[in-house]
């Protein structure tokens, strides 16, 4: 459910609202638009049809969201979302290219394909440290020497690095050995799936967070950048 407030809705009024969403165990997110305020609801939605949330000061009016995404509905994110990749920005009104090695082979490959990809008007630099395959006998990636293959070529090119992560026991590893600015779950196996929590608890994470793994230049956190052809659409 999302609740859309008034114009000349105040604070308070906001805080209401959130208050009696929580007080009946669900959660209230609020986001600010240019014209209105919604409050999207994640919870029992029975629940709070009885609260009389539609006569609270403040309240215009309410919205039933009847999807299983209600975070990324579009009834909850009015504005279109641009997702920030180091400097880079993919959304609506931009065209950005992210190109570069399928799989990091060797420093000299790598960094030959990230001037390349630079030089012909990429904005930001892809490369798999780990490579799933079919047979087992396959290269499967360079693992952790990738990572740092990765960094290096960020380091010399400036384009932030987008990387795939396999399963949730490389997610730490992903995300502060190579900098990254993006970590993608990769869909080629199913245990990536169960890799996407790990990414977010990761990504989330601040003042614990070990140095390495901030962009020192700007201490900028990563971003995930999901796979369009499994994820719903965020712009």
């Amino acid at each position: 459910m999302v609740v859309v407030m008034k114009r000349d809705a105040t604070e308070a009024d906001i805080e209401r609202v959130s208050e009696k969403v929580r007080e009946a165990g669900g959660e209230a997110f609020v986001s600010r638009g240019a014209v209105h305020t919604i409050i999207g609801l994640v919870g029992d939605t029975a629940s709070f049809m009885g609260l009389g949330l539609d006569n609270f000061p403040g309240v215009d009016h309410l919205i039933q969201v009847g999807k299983p995404y209600k975070m990324v509905a579009r009834a909850l994110h009015p504005q279109p979302t641009t997702v920030k990749v180091g400097p880079a920005a993919v959304g609506r009104e931009t065209f950005t290219i992210i190109a570069g090695p399928c799989a990091v082979e060797s420093d000299e490959q790598a960094l030959a394909a990230a001037r390349g990809a630079k030089a012909a008007g990429a904005t930001i630099l892809r490369g798999g440290a780990y490579k799933p395959r079919t047979s087992p006998y396959s290269f499967q990636g360079l693992g952790e020497r990738g990572l740092e293959i990765l960094a290096r070529c960020r380091e010399d090119t400036g384009l932030p690095v987008v990387t795939e992560v396999m399963e949730p026991r490389d997610v730490e590893l992903v995300a502060s050995w190579a900098d990254a600015d993006a970590l993608r779950p990769a869909t080629a196996s199913a245990p990536a799936i169960a890799a996407l929590p790990p990414c977010v608890t990761a990504l989330r994470r601040d003042k614990r967070r070990s140095a390495k793994s901030f962009d020192t230049r700007s201490n900028r956190e990563p971003s995930i950048v999901p796979n369009p052809f499994c994820e719903p659409r965020r712009t």
